[in-house]
């Protein structure tokens, strides 16, 4: 089981030194949420979040209506990311949940926006521009 998931120490490494697209700790990040994006890989995992052991493909298939193939695509996505880990036993792959750190990672995530990403501009603008808040009328919706 990993420590952490990858996704956190880009995190951390972008908070510390943001950096441009092109920055391989913002690939991590897009990666992370590409693959939680996409309905039937949440059912996996939320599949997975419900089961108290491992399951096999054919286990975890119950949940989508997915063939057992591409169950098993969702899975290794899954599992390039850190959030599960696969285990053979025999003829049989178990998929487990990283619950503890796929929950630090999300909350890794909460925190990440709440700080925001510091790029020196101050209130003169800058690379974040104005500051202040756009006005609106009472009621104005954004």
């Amino acid at each position: 089981m990993p420590a952490s998931l990858p996704v956190l120490h880009a995190l951390a490494e972008l908070m510390r030194a943001p950096a441009g697209p092109s920055d391989p700790a913002w690939r991590t990040v897009g990666d992370f949420f590409a693959a939680m994006t996409e309905p039937q890989r949440l059912t996996l995992l939320a599949r997975l979040a419900g089961c108290a052991q491992p399951l096999t493909v054919t286990e975890a298939s119950t949940c989508c209506g997915v063939h057992l193939s591409g169950v098993s695509r969702h899975l290794a996505i899954l599992r390039q990311i850190g959030v599960v880990s696969a285990e053979k036993r025999g003829r049989e792959v178990y998929y487990a949940l990283h619950r503890k750190e796929l929950a630090v990672a999300l909350r890794g995530v909460a925190d990440w926006i709440e700080a925001g990403t510091p790029c020196g501009a101050g209130a003169t603008g800058g690379c974040c521009g104005p500051t202040t808040a756009p006005s609106r009328a009472p009621g104005e919706s954004l």
